[in-house]
């Protein structure tokens, strides 16, 4: 009734695992380079639903990780997948260590870019009178009287302190 990849595919239950890994230490080179940010001319805003992006990759590492070892003590499985397996477990939860928020603002030379939930507009600099942060919103107001509310964000005092000076340092320059 099921079809036997092992046999189909020789190595198969080693071929999935090692996919996984590959997208994870991707995943985990693409964050460690986010908190590097040496451009420094993004910055990552924590929306509403980010609480549970945080701890998924735990949840996950940890459910691998007990998997693995109680496939390893009850069932037959071999050192190599247990193995692949653990690393995978380990993986996620690193992951998990270096967090990006959903939510990102980046500046180019002309222009800034909003990326946060179902907002995605890039807005020339210099239309900008000015922005306004809160702790759950951010609302743009532009030089000919058009404002753009942003909901949903979760301003912690330390991102809204390096968004002020990101603002602050691409924004005198054009106005």
């Amino acid at each position: 009734m099921f079809l036997d990849f092992e046999k189909i595919i020789p190595g198969f239950s080693y071929l999935i695992p090692i996919i996984f890994i590959l997208g994870s230490l991707y995943s985990l080179i693409k964050r460690i380079k986010y908190h590097r940010n040496e451009k420094n001319n993004y910055v990552g805003i924590e929306t509403s639903n980010d609480s549970y992006y945080r701890t998924t990759p735990f949840i996950f590492g940890t459910i691998i990780l007990i998997g693995s070892i109680i496939s390893k003590i009850y069932f037959t499985i071999d050192l190599t997948l247990f193995s692949l397996l653990i690393t995978l477990g380990l993986f996620q939860i690193i992951i998990g260590l270096f967090f990006i928020p959903s939510g990102l603002i980046s500046f180019t030379t002309n222009s800034i870019k909003f990326q946060i939930e179902n907002f995605n507009e890039q807005i020339q600099l210099e239309t900008i009178e000015k922005i306004e942060l809160f702790r759950n919103s951010l609302t743009i107001n532009k030089i000919n009287g058009e404002t753009s509310n942003i909901n949903f964000v979760n301003l912690t005092d330390k991102d809204k302190t390096k968004l002020e000076n990101l603002l602050n340092e691409n924004l005198v320059k054009h106005n």
